[in-house]
């Protein structure tokens, strides 16, 4: 049983983590010019059963300051559903001297060792729950 539901978590868990860093690759790319690159993500679409979305958690009062009134519109643009996401890493192509073809300020193997990083580190705490099943059962018996 405990197996079926450490499986069970990790597998929601790494649906989750796909879905998590699917947020941050856009739908399109649309490249104007060097300095104007415009990418465009896929919005959140609102479930038909959730309630319907107030004006977000932020109550405006009639009595606030009118910086309390900014404060709180930051907030809302801040953690807006459908907000862009901030860039996860941001690459360049930054031309050396002397150099013919320009090169990435991120080379693309230190982004594929982070992400492959925070993956191992979870298998390596995976690794670690046999080791726990037979003291949580130890507990749990005494407790009985």
């Amino acid at each position: 049983m405990m197996q079926d539901t450490v499986l069970t978590l990790c597998q929601t868990s790494v649906a989750e983590f796909k879905d998590f860093m699917l947020e941050f690759v856009p739908e399109e790319t649309i490249i104007t010019d060097c300095a104007n690159v415009k990418n465009i993500f896929k919005k959140k679409e609102k479930a038909e059963d959730a309630e319907p979305e107030s004006e977000d958690e932020v109550v405006d009062n009639e009595d606030d300051l009118p910086e309390a009134k900014m404060i709180k519109d930051e907030i809302r643009k801040q953690f807006a559903k459908n907000k862009d996401p901030e860039p996860l890493f941001e690459l360049d192509l930054v031309l050396k001297p002397g150099a013919l073809i320009p090169t990435y300020s991120t080379a693309p193997e230190d982004i594929v060792e982070k992400v492959r990083g925070i993956f191992e580190d979870g298998i390596k705490i995976l690794t670690e729950i046999p080791q726990l099943e037979p003291l949580l059962l130890k507990h749990l018996f005494k407790a009985l």
